[in-house]
């Protein structure tokens, strides 16, 4: 095989995934590897409908049709089975923070240097003040598959602004010495083919990252990812998407740690006004495939949405409703800050409605 510039990449032109990537370049950083080829205009170009890019993403998210040749009967790796990514018998902050179900969990998701570095950190900060249980902090990303206008137009304010992925693990490395919430990398593979896979984890763990959700990574194509994940205590969390068939649930839950992530709706992130009707049936189909707590995250934009998702969920995540209020508070990094907090006091008081 000729050589290629990413070598951790063992032969992407076999994948029916990562062959998409090793043909097309990435418009972020000279060294990151390929972009991702469907994307035909500089943004949101899909203005949050479900349409054909819908049906793509949740094929490359996780893979309906890739049946594999074999049924899983539910083995509970390690991960799964005590939620532990430990150094000896240590449970994981993940771990700690869901081992009483019977309490409900708000989850805030901000695009990691949007617009800085400063007031990212300062809005994490806000974020644990207000209450918020766990961090996810998104990787900015030129192509960001998933994500809405709201979360595109973030990523390309911090891209504007020099971004780049150390300075996300130097986030999370300041906001570690002060706080023990846990945090949560949301990323896309490229940016971890970047580095390669080892020491992205790597990096991510030395700057006291929880768990790593990459958005794209089916778990046909997850072996290193989990690998890795696994050495350094790092939780791998993997999503369920509304179109996911039951019999691929527990394939995706055999190397799962953390938490499920469950995407409650076909499209990409953003608020919505309502909520879906078959949450409660989905919610229980995953949790019986599973010991892991289940969040339930994409459209929740109010209290009350939030009080409906935890009815059946262990947490509610919320993100499009925060990272909206960066770009409409700017550039006054206090008002900002101070929106931010407002808004999450705001959600997290539907925990107890």
């Amino acid at each position: 095989m000729a050589k290629t510039k990413y070598p951790h990449l063992r032969n992407p032109s076999a994948s029916p995934i990562l062959s998409r990537w090793t043909s097309h370049r990435s418009r972020v950083e000279s060294d990151q590897p390929p972009g991702n080829p469907f994307r035909k205009t500089r943004i949101f170009p899909f203005s949050g409908h479900s349409g054909g890019f819908t049906t793509e993403l949740y094929r490359v998210l996780d893979l309906p049709l890739m049946r594999t040749t074999h049924r899983w009967r539910n083995p509970l790796g390690i991960s799964e089975a005590m939620h532990i990514a430990s150094k000896g018998n240590i449970m994981s902050r993940i771990a700690k923070l869901f081992e009483d179900r019977s309490r409900k969990r708000f989850i805030a998701y901000i695009c990691g240097m949007d617009p800085d570095l400063p007031t990212s950190i300062d809005i994490c900060r806000a974020l644990v003040e207000a209450g918020t249980d766990l961090i996810e902090i998104g990787v900015p990303f030129s192509d960001p598959l998933a994500d809405g206008k709201t979360n595109q137009l973030a990523a390309e304010r911090a891209l504007a602004n020099g971004a780049k992925v150390d300075q996300v693990f130097e986030m999370a490395r300041a906001l570690r010495v002060e706080s023990q919430v846990p945090l949560v990398l949301y990323t896309y593979y490229n940016l971890v083919m970047s580095q390669g896979v080892e020491t992205y984890v790597r990096k991510a763990a030395e700057a006291g990252i929880d768990g790593i959700l990459t958005l794209d990574l089916p778990p046909e194509e997850a072996a290193d990812m989990v690998q890795a994940c696994k050495s350094h205590h790092i939780d791998n969390i993997f999503i369920v998407a509304p179109t996911t068939p039951e019999d691929r649930i527990p394939i995706i839950t055999r190397d799962a740690g953390g938490f499920i992530y469950y995407v409650s709706r076909e499209g990409v992130t953003g608020e919505r006004n309502d909520m879906v009707s078959d949450l409660a049936e989905r919610v229980a189909l995953i949790k019986a495939h599973t010991n892991l707590p289940v969040g339930v995250g994409f459209g929740i934009s109010s209290p009350e949405q939030v009080k409906a998702v935890v009815q059946h969920a262990d947490a509610a995540i919320v993100g499009s409703a925060l990272v909206r209020l960066v770009a409409d508070k700017g550039p006054d990094r206090q008002a900002i800050v101070t929106a931010v907090r407002d808004k999450a006091l705001h959600l997290i008081s539907g925990l107890n409605a």
